[in-house]
């Protein structure tokens, strides 16, 4: 379990044109996009906490 965390995990195939593929998990500014064929990573803009 991964908890309040975050992970990546990335390894070397040769299924994939990059020669790489990946999974995350967990709540993450960073989100997988295929593109082409090609797995990229989009990372969203940083969450601002609002003080209450």
């Amino acid at each position: 379990m991964i908890g309040d965390g975050s992970a990546v995990m990335a390894w070397s195939t040769n299924v994939t044109e990059s020669g790489f593929d990946f999974l995350v998990t967990g709540d993450d500014r960073r989100t997988p996009v295929k593109i082409d064929g090609f797995a990229l990573v989009h990372f969203a803009a940083q969450r601002e906490e609002i003080a209450t």
